[in-house]
């Protein structure tokens, strides 16, 4: 007998329509792809209304944002909201969201992750490594956390209060018409907050497909149809992110849309502008492409390319100094810069790269630098997870990780800030680099220099400094020997080549807020930037997104 099993397809307007109301907890998965799709169908139903929604998002980006600037969000708990492509940033959307009342609540990646398990499993809490030495402190509405007796070693336990959405928005590769959802990885934060929620997930997938194609990659499909409520077809529901499909179906899979996201950052300046973004690509009908600007290359380095040449050259002296078996790449230039040390290092010497939604040892192809650009990942010896990752790999007791990671501030105890700026003004979070911070063997922190970024203490501890040995900047390089940085060489930027090194030692300290740095007599003088490291760099970002 064949059992008779229920048809969840559904429109995107009737999806909404049916399952989403005001004052719900909405939840946006981190994985390949985003359910951007539905976001902008919820849009489209409730602008012009205060439905009260409360978002859990690891990450609110780019066109997702509209969410805030329609007024739709009172809450938003995540651990980054700014902007992430092509280069890490503030989002004025956001913070003119926080100036008219909006309450935010910081997370790290990885804890939110734990948090999202803990309410699929069903239990209150989940232990965690992060929020290391009073880190994520200093600042109303951060994440909940507390400590407990561990029963069975003693000491103390971080655990992390579970959270329990009501409906979770997700876009799949492939599904069944009853709601099997196929994934392709890396999968983020994978099923976890889906499980977690009361009513159950609104899908999209970019094809409905036979029951066959399910039964071919049975071993990809991460939600069953019971925790399915609805499921839509829409090619191209995560644009304008990308998907990578893996083949899976024959689907395609497609990259950013540049052209689009940048289109959309660039309206955020103003209300009025985003407004009008919203209305002609969200609320109305999305179509065509936004041609991209052309970027000249320059005659010479720049200030970034010598910063970033100059930290991967430091990686790959850690590298062959102490023996990594991870590099984890963060998002931005400290991206490039471990791209850039992995491509000079001899391939028997070089660690595995990590990138946190699930990347493990893939090799960066040239033409984008995203740390998450599709065009990497079937490079990858393993797709995995965030749990993985953050919650395993880095930090693990036989395995060893140097990360690569940016700050807003650096103390002098190598505590970083990336929540709040100097003015009090909202950054983006901490993004996964206090899970990082909290767990790896060793980080290299990478950041424009200036005495309101490196500082003798900051006001939110983001992410501890324990493991902060080395420090970049587009003016020097400080190195910490015990409690104390030193300054182990002084760079050249382009427009000063002709100075001294006494007067490019003079420029460093009037830009150091720190005290207690060592200061030799005679600093070191970095070499210039080669033809070889910049072309290699250039080649991962063409259109010098992080290079100007």
């Amino acid at each position: 007998m064949v059992l008779s099993r229920k048809d969840k397809r559904r429109s995107l307007e009737d999806a909404v329509a049916e399952h989403v109301r005001p004052g719900m907890t909405l939840h946006l998965p981190f994985g390949d792809a985003r359910p951007n799709a539905l976001l902008r169908e919820v849009v489209r139903q409730f602008r012009g209304t205060r439905p009260g929604f409360t978002v859990i998002s690891t990450g609110l980006l780019n066109s997702q944002q509209a969410l805030v600037s329609s007024g739709l969000v009172t809450k938003l708990i995540t651990t980054f909201a700014g902007e992430n492509y092509p280069t890490p940033g503030p989002s004025p959307v956001i913070k003119r969201a926080l100036e008219d009342g909006m309450e935010i609540e910081d997370w790290s990646i990885y804890t939110m992750v734990a948090a999202l398990t803990a309410g699929a499993l069903g239990v209150p809490f989940y232990p965690v490594r992060s929020f290391a030495e009073g880190s994520m402190s200093g600042r109303a509405g951060m994440a909940p956390r507390a400590t407990v007796d561990n029963p069975f070693a003693g000491g103390e336990v971080t655990v992390v209060p579970a959270l329990v959405p009501d409906l979770t928005l997700l876009h799949g590769v492939a599904g069944d018409a009853e709601g099997n959802i196929v994934m392709a990885g890396p999968g983020g934060e994978r099923e976890w907050g889906a499980l977690a929620s009361r009513v159950g997930v609104l899908a999209t997938v970019e094809r409905i497909v036979e029951r066959d194609v399910i039964e071919a990659h049975n071993s990809q499909v991460r939600l069953p149809a019971p925790a399915v409520l609805t499921i839509s077809e829409v090619s191209g529901g995560s644009a304008p992110y990308g998907t990578y499909t893996a083949g899976i179906g024959s689907i395609a899979g497609y990259d950013e849309d540049v052209s689009a996201m940048l289109a959309a950052r660039q309206s955020m300046r103003t209300a009025n502008e985003f407004d009008s973004w919203v209305d002609k690509w969200l609320v109305g009908n999305p179509a065509g492409q936004l041609d991209a600007p052309s970027v000249p290359q320059p005659e010479t380095y720049t200030d970034a390319e010598l910063m970033i040449v100059a930290a991967a050259r430091r990686i790959a002296t850690r590298i062959e100094a102490a023996g990594f078996d991870f590099v984890l790449a963060g998002i931005g230039q400290a991206n490039l810069a471990a791209w850039l040390a992995h491509a000079t290092l001899a391939p028997a010497r070089a660690p595995m790269l990590l990138a946190e939604m699930g990347m493990v040892g893939y090799t960066p192809q040239p033409g984008d630098p995203y740390l998450f650009a599709n065009r990497n990942k079937p490079s990858a010896a393993q797709l995995t997870d965030t749990t993985a990752i953050l919650g395993a790999y880095v930090g693990h007791h036989r395995m060893r990780t140097l990360a690569a990671v940016g700050a807003g501030q650096l103390a002098a105890d190598g505590s970083i800030n990336s929540t709040v700026g100097h003015d009090g003004a909202y950054l983006t979070g901490s993004g996964g680099v206090n899970d990082i911070a909290s767990v790896a063997d060793e980080l290299v922190v990478i950041l424009r220099q200036s005495a309101r970024r490196l500082l003798d203490d900051v006001e939110v501890r983001t992410a501890p400094g324990r493991a902060v040995r080395t420090v970049v900047t587009d003016r020097a390089i400080f190195v910490r020997d015990g409690d104390r940085f030193r300054l182990e060489a002084v760079l050249v930027p382009p427009a000063r080549s002709a100075a001294s090194t006494d007067e490019l030692l003079a420029d460093v300290r009037a830009r150091t807020g720190w005290s207690g740095v060592e200061w030799p007599a005679d600093p070191i003088r970095e070499p210039l930037p080669t033809i070889s490291e910049l072309e290699t760099l250039r080649a991962f970002d063409p259109d010098r997104h992080f290079l100007r």
